[in-house]
């Protein structure tokens, strides 16, 4: 088996969706809600549809192609086109397949937390009334 079936992570309908708006081109598409994106999860792959008021079809698609990790996009039966997976995905294939908690890295970053300086906090901006 190889390696990249081993790191496979589905990505899910909310990061498919975001993926598939970076290629379209007119601003109602890349505001169109979510229910109008149809989601299917198979064995070891995925694949989001939408249909524009255009009636085009874009497609992504998600899964090990030749044994490697590949997220391809194509619009009606255009040729595809391979879509770069943003880097939250290394970070979770480099952490076991589990993200972070948000405990874990507030642990990781209290250095260049408490060097901030303390002028973030807007507590000096209210008026003593709102106080």
């Amino acid at each position: 088996m190889d390696r990249s079936e081993n790191t496979f992570i589905f990505l899910g309908k909310r990061k498919m969706i975001e993926l598939m708006k970076e290629q379209f081109e007119y601003f109602t598409d890349k505001d169109a809600k979510q229910n109008y994106f149809h989601y299917d999860k198979y064995g070891k792959s995925e694949r989001l549809t939408y249909l524009d008021d255009y009636d085009n079809v874009h497609d992504l698609y998600h899964s090990i192609v030749g044994g490697e990790e590949m997220c391809l996009y194509h619009e009606n039966n255009d040729r595809n086109r391979r879509v770069n997976l943003p880097s939250f995905r290394l970070l979770k294939a480099t952490n076991g397949g589990h993200s972070k908690s948000v405990i874990s890295s507030l642990k990781e970053y209290r250095k260049e937390i408490a060097a901030q300086p303390k002028a973030n906090n807007l507590e000096h901006q209210r008026s003593d009334q709102e106080r």
